[in-house]
């Protein structure tokens, strides 16, 4: 089984009292497990988000979302939560696993 790590940031802008560029930028983690099962290998791809939006402005919720398109054959998975268990830091915010 092999596991890989991709760190992706970029800078925002959200025109809300208190929160500049460096608040609302944030950064996407990617995470890609791969394992060989009986039918050929199997991918396990899991996100999450770093963000300090809603601490600086003082409130609120970050709600992200992710879908992932496969240039093979071109079926789209939608990354959710459901019925697995994941292991983040205290800043990050889990988007799902698939």
């Amino acid at each position: 089984m092999t596991t890989k790590s991709f760190r992706f940031s970029t800078l925002g802008y959200l025109a809300l009292e208190g929160v500049g560029a460096l608040h609302a930028s944030y950064t996407l983690l990617l995470t890609v497990t791969e394992s060989d099962g009986k039918e050929g290998k199997k991918l396990f791809l899991s996100a999450s988000m770093l963000c300090n939006a809603a601490r600086a402005y003082g409130s609120g919720v970050i709600k992200p979302w992710c879908t992932v398109e496969n240039n093979i054959d071109n079926k789209k998975y939608v990354l959710d939560s459901k019925d697995k268990a994941f292991a983040l830091t205290q800043n990050e915010i889990l988007i799902g696993g698939t």
